[in-house]
């Protein structure tokens, strides 16, 4: 699925497209994913891109509400979550948020909660 964002006086177009995963298993990210992560079966892995760029997009999604009882651990792959060298690890039923990449001085930031 495309989407096209316009934007800014001159009406600049960007396009990107998402990619929409189920996840059950240990995964590798990519730029521009949604993750619906179910977690039922036992903790998963979500790695992030080892070389992301300025403004990459990952969301991810409990959507099975098991996160408390079987956690999903977000790899950071070598860049840094919300300025700090360790892996994220989410253990919040039903969470849903969004990581954006900045750059390797401050890393992966949550943009949303």
């Amino acid at each position: 699925m495309a989407r096209k964002i316009t934007s800014g006086a001159t009406g600049s177009t960007l396009a990107f497209n998402t990619v929409n995963v189920d996840v059950t298993t240990n995964t590798q990210a990519v730029p521009g994913g949604v993750y619906w992560c179910n977690t039922t079966a036992g903790p998963i892995t979500l790695t992030l891109p080892a070389s992301p760029s300025t403004g990459d997009t990952i969301e991810i999604y409990d959507i099975a509400n098991t996160f408390d009882t079987n956690t999903l651990t977000v790899a950071r792959n070598g860049q840094l979550i919300m300025g700090t060298a360790e892996d994220l690890t989410v253990t919040t039923e039903g969470a849903a948020f969004n990581l954006v990449y900045y750059n390797v001085t401050y890393g992966w930031r949550i943009l949303t909660v």
